[in-house]
């Protein structure tokens, strides 16, 4: 496999016209419910230091435990090392940092998992990084022929708040003299308490030739008061090309998979009550006011009303909620933008939900008497009582629209997907709930979206919406690449 040694180290070194009418802005929106160096969009008064963070966390080295879950199953434990001075291989100065992994998977794990998490000793360093001594930014190793090559790297700032986000830096990975894939480093700031804030890197790997996607990675960690990292959790979205590399050529056609990192916390987490939260939170309205960046700009307010009684168009028994969003996005802002944030506040939309699960439920709409929109199915209330490490699926669902080559006919399914959600670790009186909504092409494992938000869940049993990252496929964005939006919400 010609990638298969380059891009397993480039992933390693990363820890640190399908119907496109049919696939309408409106299916996207179905989701909704930076500069060359930072930009700071500030929904609060909190800044912190990002540098300082950043360098506590590198040269005085860390240790992780985490669960793994997805389409990878087991535990890890992660340890760098605090660094040292030297040189690079070419002779460069450098602060040096040895790395160290152990993996535990379940038994029979697939070709990519076992590549993936390969290392059983602890004790056996697994790679060696090299940073800047003023700067803190990943430097090359100097090795000749090149393996991983670092460039474009700007240091993280000193002073951050909610909305700020940045390049970090560049890779391009080499085999034998030969360029075989490049990946992308960002970071992003959103709210988190009154003390705190969440930063966020992604890092997005391409094939040199081309430039198709292998990989999408997201990690979560809390800033501190103290100007501290705190490492939450990760996410891994590998593309059906990324699973084929990474197992050496033994898995095919399986689609786009993700895998899951949450890390364990130095405190006992507690037991809430997930199903009071949501239930709360769905009759009793909610209304967020957030600041969007990334690769689209701007504002957003989002409100629900409180639930009313009535009816679908179909006549069943519904709790209904009515949602309006008013959008402000630059003028100059792309096509996807433009058709993603495009509503006014004019608007006002209903949602319809099961009145004793209070899960939703399909709005009974027609279109020559075939179904029209959402159509849920596999509903399931959240549980009472959840803790650190509880799942579930909230509901799956097919769209259906009109077929634009038969108008008159029946309508067509479009888009399936899929609303889940995970609990993991937050502070000792609250815990975090995350939502992932993903859509895929119909009949397919094309990727369209992935929308992962995050709320807290108060030790009053309510939930509190912090922030939501958007990852749009290349379908989505019309040909633009895969591209992240974030959105963080004011508290």
């Amino acid at each position: 496999m010609i990638f298969k040694n380059s891009t397993s180290q480039m992933f390693n070194e990363a820890k640190l016209k399908l119907g496109l009418s049919l696939i309408t802005m409106a299916l996207l929106s179905a989701c909704s419910g930076g500069g060359d160096s930072s930009t700071s969009t500030s929904t609060g008064t909190l800044t912190l230091n990002l540098y300082a963070a950043f360098e506590k966390k590198t040269v005085g080295g860390s240790s992780i435990s985490g669960t793994i879950s997805g389409y990878c199953q087991g535990n890890r434990v992660w340890t760098l090392g605090a660094t040292s001075s030297g040189k690079t291989l070419d002779g460069k100065s450098a602060l040096i940092q040895n790395e160290y992994e152990l993996d535990n998977l379940v038994a029979n794990s697939n070709a990519f998992c076992t590549n993936f998490y390969s290392s059983n000793n602890i004790n056996t360093v697994k790679a060696t990084n090299y940073y800047d001594p003023s700067t803190i930014v990943p430097i090359s190793n100097g090795s000749n022929p090149p393996g991983t090559v670092y460039q474009n790297q700007i240091p993280l700032p000193t002073s951050v708040t909610a909305g700020s986000s940045g390049k970090w830096f560049d890779t391009i990975t080499y085999d034998n003299g030969k360029s075989t894939a490049t990946s992308f480093q960002t970071w992003a700031v959103t709210a988190d308490s009154s003390t705190t804030l969440t930063l966020i890197t992604n890092n997005k790997a391409y094939t040199s030739a081309g430039n198709q996607l292998l990989f999408n990675q997201t990690t979560w960690y809390r800033i501190n008061a103290d100007n501290t990292l705190t490492s939450i959790r990760k996410n891994i979205q590998v593309t059906e090309l990324g699973i084929f590399v990474f197992s050496g050529g033994a898995i095919t056609q399986r689609g786009d998979q993700n895998v899951d990192e949450v890390y364990q916390q130095p405190f006992s987490s507690p037991t809430l009550n997930l199903n009071a939260a949501y239930t709360t939170w769905v009759k009793g309205g909610s209304k967020i006011t957030g600041t969007i960046f990334g690769y689209c700009q701007g504002t957003r307010q989002q409100s629900f009303t409180a639930t009313v009684s009535g009816k679908t168009l179909s006549g069943a028994a519904a709790l209904i909620t009515y949602e309006s969003e008013t959008d402000t996005i630059p003028t100059s802002s792309n096509a996807f933008c433009k058709g993603f944030y495009k509503y006014d506040g004019s608007t006002s939309t209903p949602y319809y939900f099961d009145t004793t699960n209070v899960t939703p439920i399909t709005s009974g709409a027609t279109q020559n008497g075939y179904p029209l929109g959402l159509v849920w199915s596999n509903q399931s209330a959240p549980p009472s009582s959840v803790t650190v490490g509880a799942s579930g699926t909230l509901a799956t669902y097919v769209n259906y629209s009109s077929n634009p080559l038969i108008p008159s006919g029946p309508t067509i399914p479009v888009e399936y997907g899929s609303r889940t959600w995970n609990i993991i670790a937050d502070t000792p009186t609250t815990l975090m709930y995350v939502t992932t909504d993903t859509a895929k092409v119909y009949g397919t494992d094309v990727l369209i979206y992935t929308s992962i938000t995050n709320y807290r869940i108060n030790a009053n049993n309510t939930l509190t919406a912090l922030y939501k990252e958007v990852q749009a496929t290349n379908i989505a964005t019309e040909g633009q690449g895969y591209q992240t939006i974030y959105e963080t919400y004011n508290q």
